[in-house]
C-alpha cells in the first residue's frame, strides 16, 4: 500500500484486495440519506453483514486530501443512525484509510448520545526491514473480522434498549470458586449515577422453571482493586451486604454483584436530610447506632482490615414499617462501599479525594488500622450534635 495511486479509486481497488481474505463484498459508494435531513453521505466502502451495515470505510489517497477522514466517518455514523438502517444499540465499526496509514474506530448509540472511539493506534502500511508493520496491521485487521463473526446482529435489531446501563454483564461467578453463580439481566438506571452503581435481576437456575429472579445492585469498579476481601469478611458476620459474584472483562469495569438494599434501608446521610431525623432516630437511638458501629470496628481490627471511608453514606441501616430505627436485636447495619478497603498496611488513601473531610493520613499513605475509628469519631459528634438541634427547633 506504499506506491502512490492515480486517485482515491485505485487506492480504494488495491486496500479491497489485499483484504480480501477476510473482507471479500465490500459496497462501494454507499448514499446515505436520513429523511429527515435535506443533506447526504456518500461513503467510500461499506461492509454489510446478515443484511446490515457493520462497517463504513472512508478512504483518502492521501494524508490531509479531501479532509479529515476521522471527521467524515463521524459525520457518516451520525447520519447512518439517523435512517432505518441505524437501528439504536447496534455497534458499528469505522475504518479509515488515509494515505498510507490505517485506523479502527467503533460506533455506538443508546439512544440519548452517540459514542465514537478510537480501537486502534494509527498503523502504518509502509513496508518494513523487519517485517513488523504488516504483521501488527494483519492481527487488528484480523481481529475485526472474527469480532463480526461474534456479534448476532439479527438480535440487536429492534430491542429497545435503555440508555446509559450496562449491557455486557450477562452473569457473575463465585469470588471464591470461580464457579458460575447466575444470569443477569433487566439493568435498570443508577439510582446514584456518580457512583456506576445500577440494579439488576439475578437468575441463580436458569435451568428450573420456576427458578425467581433476585433484584441485585451491580457496582461497576474501574482502576482501583475493590476490597472484595473485606466486604465478605463483613458480609459473613451480617455486617456488609451479601457478596453474591463479579464478573470480569477485559477493557470493561470489573461488575460486583451485591445484595440490594432497597426500602426500608437507608443510609445515615440520607436520613440525616430528613426533616423528621429527630423523632426518627432519638438520642438513645443515637447511642446504639454508636455501638453497632463500634462492633464493626472491632470485627476490622480482628481480622487486621480497614475499611478506608467509613462516613455516613456509607453506613446503611435498617427502619422499620413506621420509618423508625428497627429496635429488635439491636441496630440493623451493614457497611457499604469497600473501593478503599483491603488489608492493614497494603491499601493506600487514593491520591485524588474530596479534601474538605479530615482523613486520618495523608494522599498516597497506607491507611491504618486505627484510621477507620479516626474517622468516624471525626464526624460522629458533629453528627449528633446536628441531630439535637433539629429536634431542639421541633
Amino acid at each position: 500500500m506504499s506506491d502512490p495511486y492515480e486517485d482515491e479509486g485505485a487506492r480504494s481497488n488495491a486496500f479491497d484486495e489485499i483484504v480480501k481474505p477476510l473482507f471479500d463484498h465490500w459496497g462501494s459508494q454507499h448514499r446515505i440519506a436520513p429523511n429527515a435531513e435535506v443533506t447526504s453521505a456518500h461513503v467510500d466502502r461499506v461492509l454489510t453483514q446478515g443484511g446490515r451495515i457493520v462497517i463504513l470505510r472512508e478512504d483518502r489517497n492521501e494524508g490531509g486530501a479531501g479532509g479529515d477522514v476521522y471527521m467524515q466517518l463521524s459525520r457518516d455514523f451520525d447520519m447512518f443512525r439517523k435512517t432505518e438502517g441505524g437501528v439504536e444499540g447496534a455497534p458499528v465499526f469505522l475504518v479509515g484509510v488515509w494515505g498510507a496509514a490505517l485506523f479502527v474506530a467503533g460506533a455506538f448509540h443508546d439512544g440519548v448520545n452517540a459514542v465514537i472511539e478510537p480501537l486502534t493506534d494509527i498503523y502504518f502500511m509502509y513496508a518494513d526491514k523487519s517485517r513488523r508493520r504488516p504483521s501488527r496491521l494483519a492481527r487488528v485487521l484480523y481481529a475485526l473480522s472474527v469480532v463480526l463473526n461474534k456479534i448476532d446482529y439479527a438480535s440487536l435489531v429492534h430491542q429497545p434498549i435503555e440508555p446509559s446501563i450496562p449491557r455486557v454483564y450477562t452473569d457473575c461467578v463465585d469470588i471464591h470458586t470461580g464457579l458460575p453463580v447466575g444470569l443477569l439481566s433487566r439493568f435498570e438506571p443508577s439510582p446514584l449515577p456518580e457512583r456506576l452503581i445500577f440494579s439488576a435481576l439475578l437468575i441463580r437456575d436458569q435451568a428450573s422453571p420456576t427458578a425467581q429472579p433476585e433484584r441485585v445492585f451491580v457496582k461497576l469498579v474501574d482502576r482501583r482493586p475493590y476490597g472484595a476481601q473485606v466486604h465478605s469478611y463483613l458480609a459473613t458476620k451480617g455486617y456488609a451486604p451479601y457478596l453474591h459474584g463479579y464478573k470480569i472483562l477485559q477493557g470493561a469495569p470489573t461488575a460486583y454483584v451485591v445484595e440490594y438494599l432497597g426500602h426500608p434501608w437507608v443510609s445515615l446521610f440520607d436520613l440525616s436530610q430528613r426533616e423528621d431525623f429527630s423523632a426518627k432516630i432519638p438520642s438513645p437511638a443515637l447511642d446504639r447506632i454508636k455501638g453497632a458501629v463500634n462492633t464493626v470496628l472491632e470485627a476490622l481490627e480482628s481480622g487486621q482490615l480497614v475499611h478506608g471511608d467509613l462516613r455516613p453514606n456509607n453506613i446503611m441501616i435498617k427502619l422499620d414499617d413506621d420509618g423508625r430505627l428497627e429496635d429488635v436485636d439491636g441496630v440493623r447495619l451493614k457497611i457499604v462501599d469497600f473501593d478503599w478497603a483491603g488489608k492493614v498496611g497494603t491499601v493506600k488513601y487514593p491520591l485524588s479525594r474530596n479534601e474538605g473531610i479530615p482523613w486520618p493520613g495523608p494522599r498516597g499513605a497506607h491507611i491504618q488500622q486505627s484510621d477507620d475509628k479516626r474517622l468516624f469519631e471525626s464526624w460522629w459528634p458533629e453528627f449528633c450534635t446536628y441531630s439535637r438541634q433539629l429536634k431542639d427547633t421541633v
